[in-house]
């Protein structure tokens, strides 16, 4: 698992949510970095694709077209993370055969990013993944699964199965990772939980599990995290 990079800076940032602008500090002008790499959105246990809609729309407002941003909806919504990584490897095909490219970024939220790790050590070697957001993801597990239903509740078990198997595949070397967690945790429990030895961790104050989907500062967050180094914005990470 890759380090992350630091950012770069600019002199002014569009918010396309609000239409305002933030300062942020200058940089030299660079080349055109190109189109940016395709986006997979994954929601949560339970959740659906509608909750992502929000950061869908700002990553297009943001320079992404809009055929290289899909928010998958898992089938079963409670369903084995497994099961998940199976449709994830369908839809990354899917998303890169249409933008014409090699490689993709995954946003997920919650469990949505047990089944990104899933598939990244168990799908195509070497996996297509290039950066990988975490959202909120339990990556050691929540005590409140155990009042959680179907399979994907009894994974997210602190010491399940599935997250000693996790645990020992690890992150391929080549991705880049970041986590996105709340101090005010509702589902994550200890909220430590969300956090991932090796990836770039960011914290936002006042929104819950479910609200951090609707956080302006996390849309910025997975802004920073997604765009290159000659594009990036700037972070208060």
């Amino acid at each position: 698992m890759r380090a992350a990079p630091p950012f770069s800076t600019g002199p002014r940032l569009h918010d396309p949510v609000t239409g305002q602008d933030r300062d942020r500090p200058r940089e030299d002008p660079v080349p055109d970095a190109g189109p940016p790499t395709p986006v997979l959105l994954l929601p949560g246990w339970n959740g659906r694709a509608r909750e992502m809609r929000r950061l869908e729309r700002f990553l297009i407002g943001s320079g992404w077209p809009g055929h290289a941003v899909e928010t998958l909806e898992f089938r079963d919504i409670w369903g084995s993370n497994v099961e998940h990584a199976g449709e994830i490897e369908r839809a990354v095909d899917r998303l890169m055969a249409r933008a014409g490219t090699s490689r993709i970024d995954v946003v997920a939220h919650s469990m949505g990013g047990l089944a990104t790790r899933w598939y990244m050590a168990h799908g195509p070697s070497p996996t297509p993944v290039r950066r990988a957001v975490f959202i909120a993801t339990p990556h050691t597990g929540t005590w409140l699964a155990w009042m959680a239903w179907g399979d994907g509740g009894r994974e997210m078990r602190p010491g399940s199965e599935l997250l000693r198997a996790l645990d020992d595949a690890g992150i391929p070397d080549h991705v880049e990772t970041y986590t996105v967690r709340t101090l005010l945790e509702t589902r994550v429990w200890p909220a430590r939980n969300a956090r991932l030895n090796g990836a770039g961790d960011f914290h936002v104050r006042f929104a819950t599990h479910p609200g951090l989907l609707r956080s302006r500062s996390v849309l910025h967050h997975v802004l920073d995290c997604l765009q290159d180094d000659r594009q990036r914005t700037g972070s208060d990470r």
